[in-house]
């Protein structure tokens, strides 16, 4: 039974430790092993620009380094120009995932609700999201209101709801676009409210 006791408290020390928030120094290590693995491609599908994400990464490397936790919304919404060209860059993926957990560590770092690192992928895909711009387009103001509350409410833990009927403009975002993007992120639009009968 004192064998069975001791390992129990080993095991319980062992969750509760594993449990216990990273600290800047814990992420600044965690991070460097994860930058790392990164790896540059010169060729393929769209990838970020290489001296975007060294510089970014470099940033928030820095300020662990100085004891500093940066808030999940600062790294949320850096903005990394794209390429396809042949010079090196970033695939998006991998980037996308390390800044995702990166996210979730400094939320529960900073004493906030754990999110789950998809929830923050997702955050992530609608915060970069871009859409052609075109004649009779969706509004560009509804179009960006509707997915800051859709950030706001994934960050929050909730579900987003339903995307609204976007009124038509001159010019404004691409519609097949932004549907096919609604459709993708299953934010399922809402139907036109029917025009009134002429008097």
């Amino acid at each position: 039974m004192g064998n069975a006791s001791a390992v129990d408290d080993a095991v319980g020390d062992a969750v509760e430790e594993a449990l216990k928030p990273d600290t800047a120094e814990d992420l600044a290590g965690w991070l460097a092993e994860g930058y790392a693995q990164l790896a540059k491609v010169r060729f393929g599908p769209r990838r970020y620009v290489a001296k975007d994400i060294d510089a970014f990464i470099t940033e928030v490397r820095a300020r662990l380094g100085r004891g500093e936790l940066p808030e999940p919304a600062w790294v949320r919404t850096a903005k990394f120009q794209t390429t396809t060209d042949h010079r090196g860059g970033y695939e998006l993926r991998p980037v996308d995932e390390l800044l995702a957990e990166l996210q979730a560590r400094l939320r529960v770092a900073l004493g906030g609700k754990a999110l789950e690192p998809d929830v923050i992928e997702r955050i992530m895909r609608v915060e970069h999201a871009q859409f052609k711009r075109s004649w009779n387009g969706y509004d560009y103001l509804e179009v960006d209101t509707f997915l800051e509350e859709v950030i706001d409410a994934l960050s929050d833990g909730g579900e987003p709801g339903a995307a609204p009927a976007f009124a038509v403009r001159r010019r404004g975002y691409d519609r097949q676009d932004v549907d096919a993007f609604v459709q993708e992120e299953g934010f399922t639009a809402e139907a036109a409210a029917p025009e009134p009968p002429p008097e």
